[in-house]
């Protein structure tokens, strides 16, 4: 009887540590209910990238990005690809999509455009045109 007791208590401790694993698996839910890794991210040999959904931009989050995954809103980056671009429409030059960890420890979807001035200007540091940078907080690591 006793050994019964203990195969079985045996049993149920080697159940409650696989749970554990399970559990610790369980993707992270954001402020947004979204549950696991955005619909806008692929893993492919170990390597992430992040397709933006309008513009089907598709961008790879290096090494310091990566640790970011979990935290990508699909929310956040639907919102910050269309500020982007919305704040860009009046340029001639299509913004240039990047990837940037901010000050405040967050992803940010980022872009580049340039501004072709229509007189050259000496006081412009390249003279003839100007890099106009915009960002959007795409992740939410901190709970912000």
């Amino acid at each position: 009887m006793k050994q019964r007791i203990v195969v079985f208590l045996t049993l149920i401790g080697l159940l409650i540590s696989l749970a554990g694993c399970i559990a610790s698996d369980v993707p992270f839910k954001s402020e947004h209910g979204q549950t696991g890794i955005s619909k806008y991210i692929t893993e492919e040999n170990g390597e992430y990238t992040l397709t933006l959904p309008e513009s089907q931009k598709t961008l790879k989050l290096d090494d310091s990005e990566d640790n970011f995954v979990n935290y990508i809103s699909d929310t956040l980056v639907e919102a910050a690809e269309k500020k982007i671009m919305e704040d860009t429409a009046k340029y001639s030059d299509s913004p240039h999509f990047y990837l940037s960890v901010n000050d405040d420890g967050e992803l940010y979807l980022a872009a580049e455009v340039i501004y072709y001035l229509d007189e050259p200007d000496e006081n412009v540091g390249c003279y003839d045109h100007e890099h106009l940078f915009f960002s959007e907080r795409i992740s939410n690591r901190t709970g912000k």
